[in-house]
């Protein structure tokens, strides 16, 4: 890109920590966006592919993960396999 220089400060801001609400900060304001692995099991719980998935990033350098897409009911879901939260797979 023609006329393009990078300034570390320009991006500085995104290491320092964020304050979510009282007593809950956010170590940097990197992001993890939410992505849906689809990959639940038949049941709605999350297989182990989708663990795996979430410790991965946990043990990465963001510090906010948004969680995909969860459905409440197996008749609200939108794929077959995707994550459903209610009182047996919580």
């Amino acid at each position: 890109m023609a006329g393009f220089t990078y300034d570390p400060a320009d991006i500085a801001v995104l290491a320092k920590p964020l304050l979510l609400r009282e007593g809950l900060t956010a170590p940097n304001r990197i992001a993890y966006q939410p992505m849906e692995g689809n990959d639940a099991l038949p049941d709605g719980a999350p297989s182990p592919t989708t663990l795996a998935r979430y410790l991965e990033r946990a043990a990465g350098s963001a510090g906010i993960e948004f969680v995909e897409a969860l459905a409440v009911s197996p008749g609200a879901k939108a794929r077959g396999d995707q994550l459903i939260l209610n009182e047996s797979t919580r």
